[in-house]
């Protein structure tokens, strides 16, 4: 029974992943088109972990030490990203239910990276594919990597169109994703 409710909740959250997908194109937001892919394949990832699909890969892994650092990772990555989540909407004065921030946010994680969201996303996206140890795994969690990479830099330019100087000052004491490295 478990087994079915995961599987039903991940398909949900991929359809609203799509329907995001839609909805960005529609709107010709093209600096999101790589993030909602990435949560798509994100998503894929977690159907290959915790809903063992597909069922016939070569595990790589499986050291319960090597899994467990995976969960680790995973846990940390969904602490930042609702962490960013609520300066996002508290200190950044969202405008809507996710991100159209009115403010720069500059604290918290914000004050190392300027996209901890994507950051903490490509984290959990590695986190899976450490967990179930595959070769698709890691395509996968490659392929979101990538996608949350492109999409920060895409939105690096809107986000200097919609804050100006203030964003260009912030970018030169700042890193893309990784702290001090990128």
């Amino acid at each position: 029974m478990l087994h079915l409710l995961v599987w039903l909740a991940l398909v949900l959250f991929e359809g609203l992943c799509m329907l995001w997908l839609v909805k960005v194109i529609r709107l010709r937001m093209t600096h999101e088109v790589p993030i909602a892919l990435g949560f798509a394949v994100y998503i894929y990832e977690c159907f290959h972990v915790f809903g063992n699909f597909p069922p016939d890969v070569v595990e790589l892994g499986g050291d319960p030490i090597v899994e467990g650092v995976g969960i680790g990772l995973l846990i940390a990555s969904s602490l930042v990203f609702a962490w960013c989540g609520r300066l996002m909407k508290t200190a950044g004065q969202a405008t809507d239910a996710w991100e159209d921030t009115t403010r720069m946010v500059q604290r918290g994680p914000f004050r190392l990276i300027r996209h901890p969201v994507y950051a903490s996303a490509a984290l959990a996206a590695l986190a899976m594919a450490i967990i179930r140890l595959t070769a698709f795994g890691i395509g996968l969690g490659a392929a979101a990597i990538l996608l949350f990479s492109w999409g920060a830099y895409l939105e690096d330019g809107v986000n200097r169109e919609k804050f100006g100087e203030v964003y260009d000052e912030y970018r030169q004491r700042t890193k893309l994703m990784i702290p001090f490295v990128m």
